[in-house]
């Protein structure tokens, strides 16, 4: 049994760190041509604040930004007014 939370957050800005992979969409589903938004996440990304920013991170080859973005669009594209793609060099290949 889970004790609820009584979460309070302050009126200022905030930056939302959220990994793409599991918790937005299905895990791995691009590898299969099976991405999906994860049940929730709609009625989540509504109760953020417009001037809010998210960062959204994946460890998701550079191959798959374009329509990883495509797909995000799509689905939350009234939710999210701007998009920038800033790829990482992995330091571990």
């Amino acid at each position: 049994m889970t004790t609820p939370i009584d979460l309070r957050i302050s009126c200022l800005p905030h930056t939302w760190l959220i990994d793409l992979d599991g918790t937005v969409l299905t895990h791995n589903g691009y590898l299969s041509d099976n991405d999906r938004l994860l049940p929730g996440v709609t009625e989540f990304w509504q109760k953020i604040p417009e001037c809010d920013i998210i960062i959204l991170l994946s460890a998701r080859e550079i191959i798959y930004a374009e329509n990883t973005l495509n797909l995000l669009k799509k689905w939350v594209c009234d939710m999210i007014t701007q998009f920038s793609v800033y790829p990482l060099v992995n330091a571990f290949s």
